[in-house]
């Protein structure tokens, strides 16, 4: 009898293990010496992503092989889009750059903004709009031949834009900040918040019903085009990057720390899938309501990141325990920053750190020692855009992007 309800025991074990193998996100490739900030499938097929250096990598067979091609002069790329397997564009310290050949070849567009450029959408083949530091939001209907200035009516740094529907969209930012428009774009509404959080991420999955993600595992749902807003309860303090919802019930969110959660009532639970400290993940993307990517990096010693590139086939199911990273409780504030930049540990026992700031070139611009529990940088001579503060001692790493106006 002992015996019997071993290999019951054992059994049972084995069919967990193998329906959880079953069920999961698995890397797909890694690089090495970029971070993959962004990325996007265009069908089962054929696949891009991009990053901090603005190494663009291509995959024609599902992930299974990927091919470095030109950059165009692109660095520092936050955000990319393709609106067909040949057109597509990127988004970052250089402006914005387009391919209409698959990806082999890049052209710098000619843009006329002081913003740095983070993120942006494609309503159809032609129309797009683009969002940024100094509350910059611009917009083509010329597939990019010429780009106009929208008015946002803040100088705030602008994330996340989404358009649900061709006039009606969405821009989230820094403060709790939320946008609206209802004529493409020509005047935009400040909405309520209920938050002073940055957001990161932003999803509709209809013009009345949407989401907004970002610092300290905020996550908020409006169900009534952005008149009021509810806080969700994400189960996470981790900065969240980006959400996606395959239906108005299924929708996933990714972050930092190995964040990625999954819900499917609409946001009123949300579950862990995947939590592993020593990765990253800044863009989640779904094919089909099972077949989704995210994009992000493993740590290691900057400006030599290992970006990364994960798949799931069954809607990302998975039950990995968590590993608890020293170091998770160190701020860095304001972001984006002016002037001056404070970092924080938290952590009663601080040891020393070295902490070491490197613009999207990978060039270090500043490097100083922080003894005890803070220290203030002086960031008033750095230019305009994006950088990565790197925070190293004996115990850990951390790497924490940042953003200067």
């Amino acid at each position: 009898m002992h015996n019997m309800k071993r290999l019951l025991v054992t059994a049972l074990i084995m069919i967990l293990l193998n329906s959880f193998a079953q069920a999961q996100w698995t890397t797909l490739f890694t690089f090495d010496s970029t971070v993959s900030y962004t990325g996007q499938f265009i069908n089962q097929d054929t696949g891009y992503t991009s990053g901090w250096f603005g190494q663009i990598y291509k995959t024609t067979d599902g992930g299974a092989n990927w091919t470095k091609i030109l950059t165009g002069g692109q660095t520092g790329v936050t955000s990319m889009v393709f609106t067909d397997c040949n057109t597509g564009y990127t988004v970052g310290a250089s402006g914005v750059a387009k391919t209409t050949d698959g990806g082999y070849n890049w052209t710098l567009l000619n843009i006329s903004t002081t913003g740095y450029l983070l993120r942006a959408n494609f309503i159809n083949d032609t129309t797009g709009y683009v969002v940024g530091t100094n509350g910059t939001i611009i917009k083509t209907t010329d597939a990019g031949m010429t780009w106009s200035q929208l008015p946002s009516g803040t100088l705030i740094s602008l994330y996340s834009i989404y358009f649900p529907v061709t006039d009606t969209g969405y821009v989230a930012g820094n403060f709790g900040t939320i946008l609206k428009t209802c004529n493409a774009g020509l005047s935009w509404t400040q909405l309520p918040s209920i938050t002073s959080e940055a957001f990161y991420g932003l999803f509709f999955t209809d013009c009345q019903t949407g989401f907004a993600v970002g610092n300290n595992g905020s996550v908020i749902k409006t169900a009534d085009g952005g008149l009021s807003w509810n806080f969700q309860n994400s189960g996470t303090t981790k900065w969240l990057n980006s959400v996606y919802f395959t239906s108005k019930d299924t929708g996933y969110i990714c972050g930092m720390y190995g964040t990625v959660l999954k819900t499917t009532n609409g946001g009123a639970g949300w579950t862990h899938q995947i939590v592993d400290s020593n990765y990253h993940y800044y863009e989640i993307d779904f094919i089909s309501k099972d077949t989704g990517f995210i994009f992000g990096e493993k740590e290691l010693f900057f400006p030599h990141s290992q970006g990364i590139v994960l798949k799931t086939t069954n809607g990302g199911q998975v039950f990995v325990a968590e590993h608890k990273k020293t170091g998770d409780n160190i701020s860095i504030y304001p972001n984006p920053v002016h002037r001056y930049l404070t970092i924080e540990q938290g952590d009663a026992n601080a040891i020393d750190c070295i902490v070491t700031i490197y613009n999207s070139f990978g060039a270090p611009v500043y490097t100083s020692v922080l003894k005890g529990n803070m220290m203030t940088v002086d960031a008033g001579g750095l230019l305009a855009g994006i950088y990565m503060v790197v925070i190293q001692s004996e115990r850990y790493r951390l790497d924490r992007k940042m953003i200067k106006e």
